[in-house]
């Protein structure tokens, strides 16, 4: 079975000029393609909730196979029920 981390992006400020202006958060766990898919809506849900600056900008997701993974530590960790 193929396993993914799901992986989340958002610019707080207007726009980002590089990589490190990003927030980007991860789901630790490894997840099937399809549990991977239904974390990142739950994963944008709860970032447009709880960071009302982003409510209507875009965030991108994205299932990582965890093989291709490299760097995981340059991610802050998502923990479904936490604030973000």
């Amino acid at each position: 079975m193929i396993l993914y981390y799901a992986i989340i992006s958002y610019c707080l400020i207007g726009t980002c000029s590089n990589a490190t202006d990003l927030e980007r958060y991860i789901y630790e766990n490894p997840l099937p393609l399809k549990e991977c898919l239904l974390t990142l809506d739950k994963m944008v849900v709860s970032a447009r909730e709880y960071v009302p600056e982003i409510r209507h900008r875009s965030i991108s997701t994205l299932c990582v196979r965890i093989t291709i993974t490299k760097d995981i530590e340059k991610y802050k960790v998502w923990v479904p029920g936490k604030v973000i």
